[in-house]
């Protein structure tokens, strides 16, 4: 890993040691301030750290479809551990400040977090798809007042074959799900082709 003095004039060096600390991941990527523009100001990670320039969100695929009540969760868990921390580290010893998003937040979208950040692509029930892992992948993120070289979002992924939205009891229609009505069943998981 490079260190140097100051990387606030090069976002794409720490961008690009902050994702290799995050290997351990199926998925990285980062997603800068101005992708939440349109965020509900309810929702808006500002609200998580008012000051936020970069969001490092990570992925994990779980490679088969959850067991009723199991929505996933992130494996070889101390190493997962020790790589975000290692991350919130590197931020500090770089003059930044780091916070880890739960998973289980409802303050923001993890999903469309992973979305802004290169991970995959929103389907038609709000969930996040990424390619070879299907609705199959665990989310989280940490924000930093860091600005550091965002990744583009993927285009794509997402079949549109609405297969989630038919199977799923939370929603009517394509990107109109009721999250409170979510029973964690895995029927969405389950009948995603990609």
């Amino acid at each position: 890993m490079k260190h140097a003095t100051s990387y606030k004039e090069d976002p794409a060096t720490m961008a690009a040691d902050l994702l290799e600390i995050l290997s351990v991941y199926t998925k990285a990527g980062i997603a800068s301030r101005d992708r939440f523009a349109d965020a509900p100001p309810d929702y808006h990670p500002q609200n998580l750290m008012s000051d936020f320039e970069s969001i490092i969100a990570f992925a994990q695929g779980q490679g088969s479809a959850p067991q009723q009540g199991e929505m996933g969760g992130f494996h070889n868990l101390f190493e997962c551990i020790a790589a975000q921390d290692a991350v919130i580290q590197y931020l500090q010893a770089n003059g930044y400040n780091g916070d880890l998003i739960s998973p289980t937040t409802l303050a923001v979208s993890l999903s469309r977090i992973g979305e802004q950040a290169g991970i995959g692509e929103l389907t038609g029930v709000n969930s996040l798809v990424v390619e070879g892992h299907g609705l199959a992948t665990s989310l989280g993120a940490i924000i930093t007042d860091a600005p550091l070289a965002p990744n583009k979002p993927l285009k794509n992924v997402c079949t549109k074959c609405w297969a989630c939205v038919d199977v799923c009891p939370a929603t009517d229609e394509p990107f109109h799900m009721n999250p409170s009505r979510c029973t964690a069943c895995g029927e969405c998981v389950k009948a995603c082709p990609v």
